[in-house]
Formats: C-alpha cells, structure tokens, sequence
C-alpha cells in the first residue's frame, strides 16, 4: 500500500501576484490580490 501526503502554501503566508498594470486605475501599481490559500491533498494506492 502506498501513501501520498501533498501540501502547498503549508504556513499559509500570503503570495501576492502581480501589481495591477491599468495606468487608468485607481489601484495602479498595487498588489491586490493573492494565490490560493493553504491546499493539502491526500492519496492511497493498493497494488497487488
């Protein structure tokens, strides 16, 4: 039997994406939003 334990983002800091680029935009240059939060995926294989 095999085991599987993936985790991404495990201490849960924000990681933000890129500054909004729209010069026109009030928010210009900001760093607004943020990848995905803590995600943790677990799998189980039985081969005989």
């Amino acid at each position: 039997m095999r085991m599987d334990v993936t985790f991404t983002n495990v201490l849960n800091h924000p990681n933000f994406l890129w500054p909004d680029p729209n010069i026109g935009s009030p928010a210009f240059g900001k760093a607004l939003w943020t990848s995905d939060p803590r995600v943790g995926q677990l799998g189980a294989r039985l081969d005989w």
